[in-house]
C-alpha cells in the first residue's frame, strides 16, 4: 500500500511542477510578445538619421504645427520642455 500512495504523491507533484512550467512559459511568451511589439511600434524613429528628424521637424515650422513638433521631443533629451 505504501507503494501506491508513493506513486500518487509523485504523479500529483509532477502533476503541479508541469503546470507551473507551463504557466512560467505562457507568462514569459507574453512578456516575450508585449517587448516585441513595443520594439516594432517604435522602430519607425529608430531607422531615420538625426538628419531626417531634423528636417522632418523644421518642416513643420511653417506650417505652424507646434503639437507636432513637441510630440517629437524626447522628454529626458529635452530637459522637460512645457508644451506652453
Amino acid at each position: 500500500m505504501k507503494k501506491g500512495k508513493s506513486r500518487n504523491k509523485r504523479k500529483k507533484t509532477r502533476s503541479r511542477l508541469l503546470w507551473i512550467a507551463i504557466a512560467v512559459i505562457g507568462i514569459t511568451a507574453v512578456i516575450s510578445a508585449v517587448c516585441v511589439a513595443g520594439m516594432l511600434a517604435t522602430k519607425e524613429n529608430a531607422w531615420r538619421t538625426p538628419e531626417e528628424l531634423l528636417v522632418e521637424y523644421m518642416d513643420h515650422i511653417p506650417k505652424q504645427e507646434y503639437e507636432e513638433m513637441y510630440a517629437m521631443l524626447h522628454i529626458e533629451a529635452s530637459g522637460n520642455v512645457s508644451q506652453e
